[in-house]
């Protein structure tokens, strides 16, 4: 979707859009770089437990040089620039720094004169005029012209000085010794992350980039924060934080065949096959950072005809809906045991999904104990393109995790078809799913938000229920109760007010949707489609679990999710009595 003017971009926290490929980038830094020695030395005495006075070096940072960003690497070398002297002048707003006739650009792109369009950053040409742009006081150009990132000595004198050491007093000594014994070995992960990506790259030289007062920048790909070195193309300003890098980095070492990609805006993780051997270490890698994960071709794997309409028509003629609705796993077992069988062989990921994986946590329940109810349960819906702000599930939030697989799509064929295909591109051109459904039918339109941002999405909801309805009279829950479909404009609203913006995709024919515990989502059938689910209580996310139980118990009686029906206390004592039966297990 299109989201408001002046709010995309790395101020105060707001999360950045993304590109699928990007020109090579420098590794830039931030002024948290200082140089390695610094780093060092801080480290040397959180071992010692003790804290030294450490100002900004009097050096500039270090130029090691560091290799190329597989995520952002293109054809073709930046351009080389030689050192530039820095003005006398170290305000907050430096003055214009000339090394020939190339110049500091010390505007943003948008408002930077003869600067064409195609040179401008990703925020100033998705915003215009803005004050987050990439390229302010980091890059050299002249007219239209642009030559590259700046390469200056370093900061100024000015700068250095917003990242000295506050000079305490005596008495708060034993108030760092507490924090250094507490914090330090989180410090020691962090500082040997930096040193650990600087001594195995090689290529590329380090710059110095100035902090812009007032904007949190953070990583294009996860929307974290950075701290200190990180990766930035030099044609649109895309950054990429060494987690990512990392992540990256590991992904395409673990086979010859690129087996997976990033999608999506937010990105996140799509396994292309669904039975590579990778597939488990990587999904864990992602799975606990609370991000959905797709997984595509299942649709080679199932028996695919027996999950078209024609089929079930023939087999249970005009009960099927009603049987879709009323249905239990152990009746979808009995009932249809040929498509059970076919399903539980091509689940994805059976470790975790199938009731015996090993880390479903359902499977540690003793036989004697009454089993949750994890599925598998079907849906099937018509496509609703032409009513965009009615969605087919409202958004809610489930007390497990999830697997959701698309074994059907249709485009209507109806005297409004072509109306319904319009209201299709639509749909896809608000949400930036174009390039998701090439050569494919797009079936179900999904948003799904971090759990983390369920209060702030239960915020916005709860102000336009009193908008609508003035002061609330009974007591309600606008996620679990199911009545909201964020339409484009609420989800505007939602990133406006909070920076909060949701992993949005398309599901197509054999897509397996992995929907963590307690994420907020909601779908949007853009055609005719049937899907089948199977509900799983993964480790990662088990205090998603426990948080949603004492959530729910504070429901009315009344409300359908009131009742404990996942027992996930019983689950985790039962999973740590098996694990813990083993002897002494080593913990990481």
């Amino acid at each position: 979707m299109k989201y408001p003017k002046g709010q995309t971009g790395n101020k105060k926290g707001v999360p950045m859009a993304k590109r699928k490929t990007h020109a090579k980038g420098h590794a830039g830094v931030t002024p948290y770089q200082t140089n390695q020695a610094t780093l060092r030395a801080m480290l040397k005495a959180a071992k010692n437990g003790i804290m030294q006075d450490k100002s900004f070096p009097e050096t500039p940072p270090t130029t090691e040089p560091m290799s190329e960003l597989p995520l952002i690497s293109f054809p073709g070398t930046p351009p080389t620039t030689k050192p530039m002297k820095t003005s006398k002048n170290d305000s907050d707003k430096e003055a214009t720094t000339k090394a020939s006739h190339w110049l500091l650009q010390n505007e943003a792109c948008a408002t930077t004169n003869d600067l064409p369009l195609s040179s401008w950053c990703r925020e100033c040409a998705k915003q215009g005029n803005n004050e987050n742009c990439r390229f302010q006081y980091f890059r050299e150009i002249e007219g239209t012209k642009v030559r590259g990132f700046c390469t200056s000595n370093g900061p100024s004198e000015a700068n250095k000085t917003k990242w000295q050491a506050v000079i305490e007093k005596e008495e708060k000594k034993t108030s760092y010794e507490y924090i250094i014994k507490r914090v330090k070995d989180t410090f020691l992960e962090i500082a040997d992350q930096e040193e650990r990506v600087l001594t195995k790259n090689k290529g590329n030289i380090v710059l110095w980039k100035k902090h812009i007062p007032g904007v949190r920048e953070i990583c294009d790909s996860c929307a974290t924060s950075l701290f200190n070195y990180h990766w930035i193309c030099q044609q649109c300003g895309l950054a990429i934080c060494l987690d990512c890098y990392e992540d990256t980095e590991q992904h395409l070492t673990t086979s010859d065949t690129v087996h997976d990609v990033w999608i999506g805006n937010p990105q996140f993780l799509c396994l292309k096959n669904p039975l590579h051997q990778d597939n488990l270490e990587l999904f864990q890698h992602q799975w606990k950072k609370g991000a959905p994960i797709l997984v595509e071709g299942l649709d080679k794997i199932l028996d695919i005809t027996q999950w078209q309409p024609k089929a079930f028509m023939q087999e249970f003629g005009e009960e099927i809906h009603e049987l879709i609705d009323n249905t239990s796993s152990d009746d979808f077992a009995k009932l249809m045991p040929q498509r059970f069988d076919d399903l539980m062989d091509a689940l994805p990921l059976p470790q975790y999904t199938k009731r015996q994986g090993e880390f479903n946590l359902a499977s540690y329940l003793p036989d004697s104990w009454v089993k949750p109810d994890l599925g598998p349960k079907m849906y099937i819906a018509y496509g609703s393109a032409e009513s965009p702000k009615t969605g087919t599930t409202n958004l809610h939030l489930d007390i497990s995790d999830a697997v959701n697989i698309m074994v059907y799509v249709k485009i209507p064929h109806t005297r409004e078809t072509l109306k319904h295909q319009e209201g299709v591109n639509k749909i896809l051109t608000e949400n930036e799913c174009n390039g998701m459904v090439t050569g494919k039918t797009p079936g179900a339109l999904w948003h799904i938000f971090n759990a983390k941002d369920t209060a702030k999405i239960r915020q916005v909801l709860d102000k336009e229920i009193s908008r609508k309805k003035g002061k609330q009279t009974t007591k309600c829950d606008a996620i679990h109760d199911q009545s909201w479909y964020l339409d484009s404009d609420l989800l505007a609203k939602l990133y406006l007010q909070h920076g909060v913006k949701p992993y949005t995709f398309v599901q197509c024919l054999g897509d397996a949707v992995f929907i963590p515990a307690g994420a907020p989502h909601q779908v949007q059938n853009l055609n005719n489609c049937i899907k089948v689910a199977e509900d799983f209580v993964s480790p990662e996310n088990v205090n998603q679990c426990v948080k949603l139980t004492r959530e729910f118990s504070k429901l009315s009686k009344q409300h359908t999710n009131h009742e404990d029906k996942l027992q996930i206390k019983n689950m985790i004592y039962h999973a740590m009595n098996n694990a813990t039966s083993m002897g002494h297990i080593r913990d990481e």
